[in-house]
């Protein structure tokens, strides 16, 4: 009487095991693995685009119950080079925006981004790091700073940040980096004024 329980249950099993197989086989990924090939690598592109936004200016409707809509074109050129070694890790580029409205022509702008980042291991325990972000947008909304208010007024943001990384024992690293941030406006007629923000910092770990 057991055998006859038996039977039953292993072709459960089996055939719960051969259901299984292709969701199993449908949950791994088909992608190849991705390297880094060393030398150096440029990749050029540009990105079109359109759409039509109901509200601009995203205020209330007016007294006939409208909204200021209109349509709006973006083109997006970008290129990016990089350079790999065992020692040396470089990376820089740039991003452009350029956005024309049909009607309302005081919304359009051009933004210019770019960065540049390159990491060199001097030796075995001490590492050259330096980074830097530009970018220069029509509007202060864009930049990535808290608390100044929406004009356009154009302006231009740096931020640039250097140091060395190194190894004091088995235990201990030891890292200093430079900083410098400024900010500045291509309209002179506003109240907003530009600065410079400089700064040393040492993580001991």
């Amino acid at each position: 009487m057991g055998r006859r329980f038996h039977r039953p249950i292993v072709a459960a099993v089996a055939l719960a095991a051969l259901c299984a197989a292709p969701a199993a086989g449908q949950e791994q990924s088909t992608e190849f693995p991705s390297w880094r090939v060393p030398g150096w690598s440029f990749t050029p592109g540009i990105v079109f685009g359109a759409l039509y936004d109901t509200n601009v200016a995203i205020a209330s409707p007016d007294v006939e119950r409208k909204t200021a809509s209109d349509k709006l074109f973006r083109v997006e050129p970008f290129g990016q080079l990089e350079f790999f070694s065992p020692r040396t890790t470089f990376n820089a580029g740039y991003r452009g925006s350029l956005r024309r409205y049909v009607e309302l022509g005081d919304l359009d702008g051009v933004d210019h981004r770019a960065f540049l980042s390159l990491r060199e291991r001097v030796s075995r325990r001490v590492t050259f790091f330096a980074n830097n972000n530009y970018s220069q947008v029509p509007t202060t909304d864009l930049l990535e700073l808290n608390g100044v208010p929406f004009q356009r007024s154009g302006a231009r943001h740096n931020a640039l940040m250097a140091g060395v990384e190194g190894r004091l024992s088995r235990r201990v690293d030891l890292g200093l980096r430079y900083e410098n941030t400024w900010v500045d406006f291509v309209r002179k007629d506003t109240i907003l004024t530009g600065g410079t923000v400089n700064g040393v910092q040492t993580d001991l770990t």
